[in-house]
């Protein structure tokens, strides 16, 4: 427990001191969102937060691996190393990229493919899930579910990245409740993986709280989210049984249901089903909006900090949930 504690702390320092040096950089490479007044160039926000997560996360990672205590480092090296870190830095990659210079959410989605398929590759699937107390082995539908699930809570916490500290917040909720199920079952390898980026982002929420002076970006929020889906994997598939699969879609359950409504949101509002074509259907599903659970919160009179800090109550509430429902 020592040992993940100076990987936190050495995580969480190094994000404190570069998160400023990117905000910079990002002022100078002006890749810049506005905040409410789009008039007032005052306002404009830095975007490349993502930047000083993914460098932490990847940096402590490398250091651990080469140079940490056995007791750690023999843990994290029995884990595919290199496809774990280079298809969460693809990602990161295209978002980068897409906060640059907006790319297709298309093309997004089929680099985000790319790196769930190396993690397949590397053995990182979803081979059973328990269901009321019955393990059941997926076989062949296993990549289908694998790929479905890392694709899908990586674009779910970038969709919750709406208001200022929100995804950065509900990670760092996930996280700390992953990290207690795999330390729990004694996964020490997916515990670095999870403490370090946890270390990355309580660093990161002091300059991405309300009002933020640096936002996450595209590379940060997918980034997050693949880490995280990837975590779950290699946390919860290890041992005789797999983890009940309510504990998982509890623990994200607010990402989940975000983008699970936004799918039935925009696809009912595609044209009717005699002129509706696959295309039309699909380029309404990636069209973005204002009706996520954030905005929602703020449009019935809530301040962005009261959103959040309401999201993060029930965030907190459902993580409770999930551990008292494994400890069953």
């Amino acid at each position: 427990m020592n040992l993940l504690a100076w990987v936190f702390a050495s995580a969480a320092a190094t994000a404190l001191v570069l998160t400023p040096i990117v905000r910079a950089a990002a002022r100078r490479l002006k890749s810049l969102d506005r905040r409410d007044d789009r008039r007032a160039e005052m306002n404009r926000t830095p975007r490349l937060g993502g930047v000083a997560i993914a460098m932490t996360w990847a940096g402590t990672l490398l250091v651990v691996a080469r140079y940490g205590d056995d007791a750690i480092r023999g843990p994290l090296n029995t884990l595919p190393l290199t496809p774990i870190l280079a298809g969460a830095l693809l990602v990161f990659a295209v978002g980068f990229v897409d906060d640059v210079r907006p790319i297709a959410a298309g093309a997004k989605i089929a680099i985000e493919s790319l790196a769930a398929s190396a993690l397949i590759g590397a053995g990182i699937v979803i081979g059973q899930i328990t269901v009321l107390g019955v393990t059941l082995p997926l076989g062949w539908l296993s990549i289908v579910v694998t790929m479905t699930w890392i694709i899908g809570i990586t674009n779910a916490f970038n969709l919750m990245d709406g208001l200022d500290g929100l995804a950065t917040g509900l990670a760092i909720i996930a996280g700390v409740t992953c990290t207690a199920i795999v330390i729990i079952r004694g996964e020490m390898a997916t515990a670095v993986l999870l403490v370090a980026l946890l270390g990355a982002l309580v660093g990161f929420l002091p300059f991405n709280f309300n009002p933020a002076s640096i936002f996450l970006g595209d590379g940060g929020s997918l980034f997050i989210g693949f880490v995280l889906a990837l975590t779950a994997i290699t946390g919860f598939q290890k041992g005789a049984t797999a983890l009940a699969v309510g504990v998982p879609i509890l623990i994200f359950a607010l990402p989940l249901l975000d983008i699970v409504s936004t799918v039935i949101r925009r696809l009912r509002g595609s044209p009717p089903a005699p002129t509706r074509s696959l295309r039309t259907a699909v380029a309404r599903l990636l069209q973005p909006d204002q009706a996520h659970i954030h905005h929602q919160l703020v449009s019935r009179g809530l301040s962005q900090k009261s959103a959040v800090l309401v999201l993060y109550a029930v965030a907190v509430c459902l993580a409770a949930l999930a551990l008292v429902t494994m400890a069953r």
